[in-house]
């Protein structure tokens, strides 16, 4: 039977979004699924999650995803702070945003909409 990784106390099961792995030894607090929401989308799924490591290397790690996925960026917010990318490929649509946590670390948030 396959395993699950252990997630900590506050942390919430779902699976990977695909093309997008969960940010290695962050602690996800929120998953939500849904759809399909008439002439957006058909489904989407949405990981939100909380790590100590700063935005930079959240980032590095979320740009590998897209480079590696074939994404493509159609739009994107870069400061020291906060990243914010859209991304495309295939009648389906990534967002992902990467912030400083007011209480220390990051809060990320990857949500993918398909559109068949």
């Amino acid at each position: 039977a396959p395993t699950t990784p252990a997630a900590g106390a506050a942390g919430i099961a779902g699976e990977p979004i695909p093309d997008f792995p969960d940010y290695p030894g962050a602690t996800r607090v929120g998953y939500e699924v849904g759809g399909p929401k008439a002439a957006e989308y058909k489904s989407k799924v949405e990981a939100k999650f909380t790590t100590p490591d700063p935005v930079a290397n959240v980032k590095a790690h979320y740009q590998q995803a897209v480079t590696s996925g074939g994404w493509t960026i159609v739009k994107q917010k870069d400061t020291p702070t906060e990243v914010e990318w859209t991304v495309s490929k295939a009648g389906s649509t990534v967002e992902i945003d990467i912030e400083v946590n007011p209480m220390g670390g990051t809060k990320v948030s990857v949500e993918r909409k398909n559109m068949q």
